[in-house]
Order: C-alpha cells, then structure tokens, then sequence
C-alpha cells in the first residue's frame, strides 16, 4: 500500500510533458498495458525492478498484482 501512495504522489508532482531529451515516451494505451501484464503474468512471489515507470500507469496494475515493484526513475 505504500508503494501506491507514493507512485501516486510522483504523479501529481511529475511534469505532464515528456522530455524529448531523454527519450521520454509516456505508457497511457489501456491495452498495451494489459497486453505486457498479460505476457509478463507476474504474481506475489516476483520481485519486480521496473526502469522508467514515467506517470505510473504500468506500475499501478502491477502493484495490483502482488509482485513486489520497485520503481526507478532517472529525473
């Protein structure tokens, strides 16, 4: 539960824009997400290192999965 509370927190805190700088692309399609989730299948006895999680909505679904996420995040 805390690991929502902060990946919500960085999200109201994030800038909106991507930066083209860093090659920024943000995850927002519904169903490419489910698609990874689909093909990944994680559940409570996976440790999961996400890298660039952007705006959190992969990181979201999978927290609802039980997996224990951690989120790296450059800028």
């Amino acid at each position: 539960m805390r690991v929502i509370a902060v990946a919500k927190a960085a999200m109201r805190t994030k800038d909106p824009y991507a930066k083209r700088s860093l090659g920024q692309n943000f995850l927002i399609d519904g169903e490419v997400i489910n698609r990874i989730l689909d093909t990944f299948r994680s559940n409570e006895n996976d440790i999961v290192l996400e890298i660039g999680p952007g705006r959190g909505a992969l990181t979201e679904k999978l927290i609802e999965t039980g997996a224990q996420i951690y989120a790296l995040e450059f800028d």
